[in-house]
């Protein structure tokens, strides 16, 4: 499988993405194997129960790769209440407080979770925050894409 992502919009699919982590590490051992990842999302007053929403991702996952799901060799569930940064109104306030509290313990909060920004954490503002942050350190320079 050669995807970095694909994504579902069906209310039948119980996951909107799934992620072939096999595509990143020598997780199976050749190239019959695959290892996807089911990215689930829910409201946290609506917790589905672990068991149903596996077998809902199993049955899915074996429609959409023309499986049997004796072929699926293991499972595995975690449920991630906070799984991506929510932005409140309240957010900058607290951040105005918080990044310089951690940066007096050396503690550099940046990337698409850590700076608390997710309209500015795509991949490559990631990266830059990671090199202005560099310059920062080292070069006394200002951290333009992170600050604004």
């Amino acid at each position: 499988m050669n995807k970095s992502w694909i994504y579902f919009a069906q209310k039948a699919i119980p996951f909107y993405r799934i992620t072939p982590l096999s595509q990143y590490s020598g997780m199976v051992p050749d190239e019959k194997h695959f290892s996807v990842l089911c990215e689930c999302a829910d409201a946290l007053d609506n917790v589905r129960d672990s068991t149903k929403i596996m077998e809902r991702c199993k049955q899915s996952v074996c429609t959409i790769f023309d499986l049997d799901e004796a072929d699926i060799c293991s499972v595995f569930y975690e449920f991630l209440p906070f799984g991506y940064p929510i932005p409140t109104l309240e957010r900058d306030s607290i951040l105005s407080k918080a990044i310089p509290e951690l940066e007096k313990h050396s503690i550099y909060s940046r990337g698409r979770f850590g700076g608390f920004k997710y309209e500015v954490g795509n991949q490559d503002h990631s990266f830059m925050q990671g090199v202005e942050l560099i310059d920062y350190i080292f070069d006394n320079k200002n951290c333009t894409v992170y600050k604004y």
